[in-house]
Order: C-alpha cells, then sequence, then structure tokens
C-alpha cells in the first residue's frame, strides 16, 4: 500500500525514508484517507473471510476449496490489482468494481480524493460495505445449515435436544 500511494507523490528526493514517505502521505491526502484506506483492509479481510466459510460450507474436502480458491482469489485479487495499473477513467462504475472487489479500494480513495470526487469515495465505501454483508449473509446461512469444511453434520441443536 505504501508503494502504492508513493506513486501519489512528486519524487523529490530518491533517499527518503518510510517516515517520510508517510509523512508525505498524510500532508498530500489526509489523514481520512489513510484511515479509509487502512479500513478497507479491514473490510477486506472480513470479505475473504466470507469467502472462506461459504467455500468451507459447500465443498467436501479442503483439496476442492483449493482448487475454488484460486479463480476466486484470481477474480477478486488480480482483477481489483490489474485495475489499479491498468489507468481505468474514475467514475461511479470503476468505483462501484472496485467496492464489489475491495483491493482497489484505498486506489480510488486516492485517486478520488485528489480529484476532488468525494461522491466516488461514498459510492465505492458503500458498495464495498454492502458486498461485505451481502457475503456475510450468506456465509451465515450456509453454515448455519450445519454443513462444515469436510462435510460433516454438526448439529448443535440436536445435542442440546439430545441432553435434555
Amino acid at each position: 500500500m505504501l508503494l502504492m500511494f508513493s506513486g501519489f507523490m512528486p519524487s523529490s528526493a530518491p533517499q527518503e525514508t518510510t517516515t517520510e514517505v508517510t509523512v508525505n502521505l498524510i500532508n498530500l491526502l489526509g489523514m481520512d484517507i489513510i484511515i479509509l484506506s487502512i479500513l478497507s483492509l479491514i473490510v477486506g479481510l472480513i470479505y475473504s473471510g466470507a469467502i472462506g466459510v461459504i467455500l468451507g460450507s459447500i465443498v467436501s474436502d479442503e483439496r476442492i476449496a483449493g482448487a475454488l480458491s484460486t479463480p476466486i482469489t484470481f477474480l477478486f485479487i488480480g482483477v481489483g490489482l490489474a485495475t489499479i495499473y491498468m489507468g481505468l477513467p474514475l467514475n461511479a462504475i470503476t468505483a462501484m468494481i472496485a467496492g464489489v472487489t475491495i483491493a482497489p479500494l484505498p486506489y480510488i480513495f486516492a485517486s478520488a480524493s485528489l480529484m476532488g470526487e468525494y461522491n466516488l469515495i461514498a459510492i465505492s465505501t458503500a458498495t464495498g460495505i454492502a458486498s461485505c454483508a451481502l457475503l456475510i449473509a450468506l456465509a451465515s446461512i450456509l453454515f448455519n445449515r450445519d454443513i462444515v469444511i469436510l462435510g460433516l453434520k454438526l448439529s448443535w441443536r440436536r445435542r442440546i435436544l439430545e441432553k435434555t
């Protein structure tokens, strides 16, 4: 992330330390964009955890889960990171795509802030949170079906009823 954000700064001295780069970023982008970028990383962790729960709930063995995770990783992480370097125009559609794939959110935040397009920040944030909430809801529905990673049925309800 620091490497990506350093592309937004003018290159003044080639021997800048990490602290100097961080101070320059805060001065250039503002602390709110840095905080939003950190929050997007947290949303990304929750998002990937929900994808893991969904995959673990619908497959019968860990090899199949590994095979299914590769295209999903390519779709969300690969395409998301590729959009950063493709030079796509910054508009509502790319902000929504960034919200769904989560990975380019810090780039969208920084670019939109520098352009003064704060509505794109709101669109991408809302889309990211909505897609994360949707995945969490789907993961909880699948997990509550009492099917877990290896296809074993583990029902807490049956155990409670048997004990009473």
